[in-house]
């Protein structure tokens, strides 16, 4: 495209100099003393006014014809400069659109990765928003006064577990023998139960209690498998007869432990401790460990300093 102008404005500028040349002639044709253009242009109107009528001067043609010429030279040299602009101008558009489109695109691209980070950030900030109302039935971590809360410890446990205390308890819903129990309780990260107050104990009757109305059994974490009547608790440590609530016989009413053997049927007597309500009493009852129960699972719970 740039050469055809290039030829164009070459073949102008070459018409522009014929022309200038002949413009000169002409001239110069006109400024001899010797010829009187006007007075043979007046004599040929004479002899030929009877047949043509009145003629324009030869000089007067001449000119007008040049000059419409060179007005024809000079809208051509302005249409091949407007086509030569129009040219030029038209690629730097064209690369100019090139590299617009590019960072549209780019542009674009960068826009998407950040809406998809957004739309994490919104998902993360809902589930600590959860987590967060969560603690703070048990902890109040957000400060709700204009007084800042320092140096506040508070106490969490795992999901699905209850506070109680240090503490933190969970009730799974299987039946198992004792020692099934004790492993299970252990592949949760926690023990049986052990029960050290009476604060404790009547805390876990509640949760108990909501589960039936009346004859429920949970195995806690107390056992005399090693010694008869020397009850030990899963972390080895000795019963403190002070901080023991065993219960009484619902027939006889008598008191527990009576490692009962069901009259010779039950050799084995009764070595592992359940925590259990009935319709009349409640407490701690030695049972066969074989027996399935449920159980209550205990672990520490977390700490959080704020």
């Amino acid at each position: 495209m740039l050469t055809f102008t290039h030829n164009f404005l070459f073949l102008s500028l070459t018409r522009m100099t014929t022309a200038e040349m002949e413009l000169e002639r002409v001239y110069t044709s006109l400024k001899k003393p010797t010829e009187d253009v006007y007075a043979n242009a007046e004599l040929k109107h004479d002899k030929k006014a009877d047949h043509q009528g009145a003629l324009r001067p030869v000089a007067t043609v001449n000119k007008n014809a040049l000059l419409v010429k060179l007005l024809v030279f000079f809208c051509v040299l302005l249409v091949g400069i407007i086509i030569f602009l129009a040219a030029y101008n038209y690629k730097g558009y064209r690369v100019m659109g090139v590299a617009f489109d590019k960072n549209y695109k780019e542009e674009q691209l960068q826009n998407n990765t950040l809406q998809e980070m957004y739309t994490k950030l919104e998902q993360n900030y809902a589930e600590l928003s959860s987590r967060v109302t969560a603690l703070d039935k048990h902890c109040q971590v957000r400060n709700t006064s204009a007084q800042v809360c320092v140096g506040k410890t508070c106490f969490v446990c795992p999901e699905s577990w209850q506070l109680f205390n240090s503490k933190c308890y969970f009730l799974p819903v299987d039946e198992l023998a004792w020692i099934a129990s004790r492993d299970l309780c252990i592949s949760m990260g926690g023990h049986l139960a052990i029960i050290e107050s009476m604060d404790e104990q009547k805390f876990l009757l509640e949760r108990i209690r909501v589960r039936a109305a009346e004859d429920i059994s949970y195995w806690i974490g107390l056992t005399d498998l090693v010694t008869e009547n020397h009850f030990l608790w899963v972390d080895n440590k000795p019963l403190d007869p002070k901080k023991s609530f065993w219960g009484r016989h619902l027939i006889k009413d008598g008191l527990e432990p009576d490692n009962w053997n069901n009259n010779g049927k039950n050799p084995e007597g009764e070595d592992c401790v359940k925590l259990h309500i009935n319709i009349k009493y409640h407490g701690w009852y030695d049972q066969n460990c074989k027996d399935r129960k449920k159980m209550i699972c205990e672990t520490n719970a977390g700490v959080l300093n704020i």
